[in-house]
């Protein structure tokens, strides 16, 4: 026969907690190793949207009689000529290189956008209280921390020419 005293109890209730935080923090230690592992995902895709971005793409088309039979990426579109030997007139293919010009800026009106002028009013408005409390220095009952006897450089062995 168990004989249970109030320190058996605690312990087990001790031991109940510990067993649900180790829990709790796998779960956490899970999430943090899948939210690493998503950023490194996104970085490597936004590297490669950039790469297509600034070298950029061939698109190929192939139309025949007027209508447009195929699109190929990079490489060349299936023709007509892969199905019969002799070419026939009414094909055309074209290509179009797409690629994004970095000499191009973009411009804007600012006489076509009169909102601005008001979303300026409304953010100062409505951010008055903030930009107030920021302005005001807090003041602290502490002294300033004292001066060092030594030169900084001297105290931390930097001697750099």
């Amino acid at each position: 026969m168990q004989v249970k005293t109030k320190y058996s109890k605690c312990f087990i209730y001790v031991y109940d907690l510990f067993k649900s935080l180790q829990k709790t923090y796998l779960i956490l230690v899970r999430i943090f190793v899948l939210v690493l592992l998503l950023r490194k995902i996104a970085n490597l895709l936004l590297a490669l949207v950039l790469l297509v971005a600034t070298t950029g793409l061939t698109l190929n088309k192939h139309y025949c009689m007027g209508r447009l039979q195929s699109v190929a990426i990079v490489v060349s579109a299936d023709t007509c000529k892969d199905v019969t030997e002799d070419p026939m007139p009414c094909c055309k293919d074209t290509s179009e290189e797409l690629k994004v010009d970095q000499m191009t800026k973009a411009s804007f009106d600012f006489k076509s956008a009169p909102e601005l002028h008001l979303l300026a009013v409304i953010t100062y408005v409505l951010l008055e209280d903030t930009y107030s409390t920021l302005d005001t220095k807090t003041s602290s009952n502490q002294p300033d921390p004292p001066l060092p006897d030594q030169d900084i450089r001297v105290l931390h062995q930097v001697f750099r020419i």
